[in-house]
């Protein structure tokens, strides 16, 4: 449906916001990203590839404040969201930094 990545990616980061309180009982866990990945990655929006790299990068290599790390499942939505993608070249790279 039209805007379901932009609705995703609006609820992980309210998701994000509530979990450094950690009275709020909520936090997103790597399904939730992967869940927002491949929304981005099954849509036909401009630019679907890097968008879904950005929410890739709040958790590869430990860059995630809430200790979320990826997973198999993750490094699959991330790779068919680039192979989706219009943007070939910049799918290469960011295929070799999966792998890595």
């Amino acid at each position: 449906a039209r805007g379901a990545p932009q609705r995703a990616q609006h609820l992980l980061e309210r998701m994000e916001v509530y979990a450094l309180d950690s009275a709020s009982g909520i936090k997103p866990t790597v399904e939730t990203y992967n869940h927002v990945i491949s929304a981005w990655g099954e849509s036909d929006e401009h630019l679907r590839g890097s968008r879904a790299h950005a929410v890739y990068e709040k958790i590869a290599d430990g860059a995630s404040v809430l200790d979320i790390k990826p997973n198999r499942k993750t490094h699959c939505v991330m790779i068919r969201s680039w192979s989706r993608s219009e943007q070939k070249p910049a799918a290469f790279k960011a295929t070799g930094h999966v792998m890595k």
